[in-house]
């Protein structure tokens, strides 16, 4: 069996079954029988494959060309049936050194997977060897071959005029025994290689042979060893050839070097306070020094870090633990010689740390004012509901983990290791985190904010475009200064808590969404991540009249939060109140995702919005910025909230019982309410526009009634004209 597939034809797959809610992956249960998956690749695609490894399939293969692969991931628990041959990776993709091609034999079949369909293709199949590679794995699946050729084994560092193995498994796949078998190892820098041809004089029929040369390199650098499988005494049968049957390199016999290892054995350049790390050193032996008799030594004099052991002369290897912040350094003394090698090590804080001490310093007094600040505008701001927002900064793991659903995180949290590691301009990878990661208000865990400006500044250096994003939504850059952070700490806290958040506490529309979101009923929600039968047979019932009803609330409900964010930045103390236009710039001018959200809606299919710039801020915070004009300035601003509470005053009768949802209205009588009737009643952004035109066609009359009142005494004869005008024009 032939298993293949590319970027899109997996990305179509999958989206074919998200959208008929088909919570079975035939695809991958077929694979997993063989102990493989296939995901879809995040990274940059590569063009090229040249890390191939001797097996049947590579014989005269040097270079593959592909156009947009996916992966195969091996699992790490195989089938019965495979344990005793595990897949074979064929081909790694560059970089990610992710399986491309796997070949697997189980009982009595075989199976090839590729990630890339494009090597048969007409327009690829003429290209490198993509050809060979066809012919061969034909050949191996149909069993039209005499011998298998697989699990080389080499060490990847071997030291000058040392001695290395190189091994290589042959297999006989027929029934009769294979006779006369050369093989020859050859270097391509002069190694010498004692008896570098083997004869075998014969594999019996489905038998194995293990074959070893002894490899000793003389030349400094890096090395490749060939190898040919020859059949001379029958031409019938076709030889094997290995261009790059191993590689290693050769390193000089005569130095120590200190490197950094992490807990998964790679090197790295700093670390994390709080973090346990590995310093070795690397000790190439001359014809003078036993590096096994020696005694050494680690030493620190810095108070960053901790030496856990100080001596291991067998191993070489020493446990440290970065306890604080700083530049710091580790020296290896050879106390035979006195020799001394340094290592600079730098240490930087955890994101953990940083967290904690920016929610300590900086979040706690910036949230104190602002709650002072919102007091002044409404009531409602200060209730005790809103006190019990929680508000966080969340790394971007742990950001993922608590709003994501299970179905969403595997890849999500894929997507940001990928990120991490991505040395490529990568628009899609970009857009996807972005689309994911953003400052959120959640009806279940309040104001959470993303952080991890080591993440967004390696982004940023690649997608110079996407700067100003990146930054808003991890909060800040590596080289922002702490006024950055404290204005978009303050900007998102009024945005998200004392925005979002009076929306779905204090107003009629807001709680009855906020009921939807705790049970999972969001717009655009996977049926199968609900329980069944209900609620899962309640939301697929209501799922258009759901999708309509929170479309219906994007323009009030981001207007009033971007509203509620650009009218108090200005009277904040010190350099906060700087960010108001800064802020207005890039939720006006940079967000356009208004546009590509409607071409997706049914509801704004119907009720187009008007904002021109396609932001999904602007056209309802304009709304409440003019309305707070028509009225006296000292309570211009409460009048723009209790706008937003007629606008949002909407019920559609979703309520909450026992722990379950429950509608009143059916969802034919709810769905034609948003999308079919002429009556603007039960439509958010309708009824805030309507609101706006009668206050302003009656802006004269409302000055008038300004000045017979006392707007600073009595609360309510504020909210008065706008109850009158509404009740009287609306019947709301």
């Amino acid at each position: 069996m032939l298993i293949a597939h590319d970027y899109r034809s997996l990305f179509q797959y999958e989206q074919y079954r998200h959208e008929q809610h088909q919570a079975s992956d035939p695809l991958n249960s077929l694979l997993e029988a063989f102990g493989l998956r296939m995901k879809r690749l995040l990274s940059y695609p590569p063009e090229e494959i040249t890390d191939l490894h001797p097996h049947y399939l590579t014989s005269s293969v040097d270079r593959l060309f592909v156009r947009e692969p996916i992966y195969l991931d091996i699992l790490k628990t195989l089938p019965k049936r495979m344990k005793g041959s595990p897949p074979q990776v064929v081909a790694r993709l560059p970089w990610s050194k992710q399986p491309f091609v796997v070949a697997a034999e189980v009982e009595y079949g075989r199976v090839v997977a590729i990630a890339d369909y494009a090597p048969f293709t007409d327009e690829y199949i003429s290209y490198g060897n993509n050809q060979q590679l066809a012919l061969n794995i034909f050949r191996w699946l149909s069993s039209q071959h005499h011998i298998d050729c697989f699990d080389a084994r080499m060490q990847s560092v071997v030291f000058q005029e040392q001695t290395a193995d190189f091994s290589i498994v042959l297999h006989n796949p027929q029934p009769q025994r294979l006779e006369h078998i050369h093989c020859l190892l050859e270097s391509d820098k002069g190694v010498e290689i004692l008896e570098s041809q083997k004869v075998i004089r014969s594999i019996a029929p489905y038998g194995k042979i293990q074959l070893h040369w002894a490899v000793k390199p003389s030349q400094l650098g890096n090395q490749i060893l060939r190898l040919t499988v020859d059949f001379p005494e029958n031409l019938n049968v076709e030889s094997l050839f290995f261009d790059k049957a191993a590689r290693f390199q050769c390193l000089p016999d005569a130095e120590i070097d200190l490197v950094i290892r992490n807990s998964q054995g790679e090197n790295i350049h700093e670390v994390e306070t709080g973090q346990t790390f590995e310093v070795q050193a690397v000790f190439r032996k001359t014809a003078t020094m036993d590096a096994d008799s020696l005694r050494l030594q680690l030493k620190t004099a810095s108070s960053h870090l901790l030496v856990e052991s100080t001596e291991d002369t067998s191993a070489c290897r020493w446990r440290l633990n970065a306890l604080s912040e700083g530049n710091s350094a580790v020296t290896l003394v050879v106390k035979e010689t006195d020799q001394q090698v340094s290592l600079p090590i730098r240490v930087h804080s955890s994101t953990k740390e940083q967290i904690a001490s920016l929610e300590k310093n900086v979040m706690g007094p910036i949230a104190a004012e602002l709650q002072y600040r919102t007091a002044q505008i409404h009531p409602g701001f200060d209730s005790q509901e809103m006190q019990q927002i929680p508000c966080h900064i969340h790394s971007p793991e742990n950001f993922i983990s608590l709003l994501k659903a299970p179905s969403e995180s595997e890849q999500l949290l894929e997507a940001l290791q990928v990120a991490r590691e991505e040395r490529n301009e990568n628009r899609p990878l970009v857009l996807y985190l972005l689309q994911n990661i953003a400052p959120t208000f959640s009806p279940i865990h309040g104001c959470c904010i993303p952080y991890d400006p080591k993440l967004a500044t390696h982004l940023s250096s690649q997608h110079a475009q996407y700067k100003d994003n990146l930054a808003q939504n991890f909060l800040t850059l590596e080289d922002k200064d702490r006024t950055w952070i404290e204005q978009s700490l303050a900007a998102l806290i009024l945005h998200e808590k004392y925005g979002h958040g009076f929306f779905f506490t204090q107003t009629t529309l807001g709680r009855q969404l906020s009921i939807l979101y705790k049970h999972g009923m969001t717009r655009n929600a996977d049926p199968l991540q609900l329980k069944a039968p209900y609620p899962r047979a309640i939301y697929q019932e209501y799922k258009q009249a759901i999708a309509a009803l929170w479309d219906s609330a994007v323009i009030v409900n981001e207007g009033f939060a971007t509203w509620v964010e650009l009218a108090v930045l200005p009277s904040c103390s010190g350099v906060i109140s700087e960010a108001a236009y800064r802020r207005k710039d890039f939720l006006f001018n940079q967000d356009s995702s208004l546009s590509a959200f409607s071409r997706n809606s049914e509801y704004f299919q119907h009720f187009t919005p008007l904002s021109l710039s396609g932001s999904r801020y602007q056209e309802g915070c304009e709304y409440f910025q003019l309305i707070q004009g028509y009225f006296e300035e000292d309570c211009g601003a409460r009048c723009a909230v209790h706008a937003l509470i007629k606008a949002a005053d909407i019920d559609m009768g979703v309520s909450e019982n026992n722990g379950q949802v429950q509608f009143a209205l059916n969802s034919k009588t709810m769905t034609d309410l948003l999308l079919s009737t002429s009556d603007h009643s039960a439509r958010a952004d309708m009824r805030i526009r309507l609101i706006h035109g009668i206050l302003r066609d009656f802006y004269n009359k409302i000055r008038l009634e300004q000045k017979k009142l006392m707007f600073n005494e009595i609360v309510s004869r504020c909210e008065h004209p706008v109850d009158v005008l509404v009740n009287r024009h609306l019947g709301w």
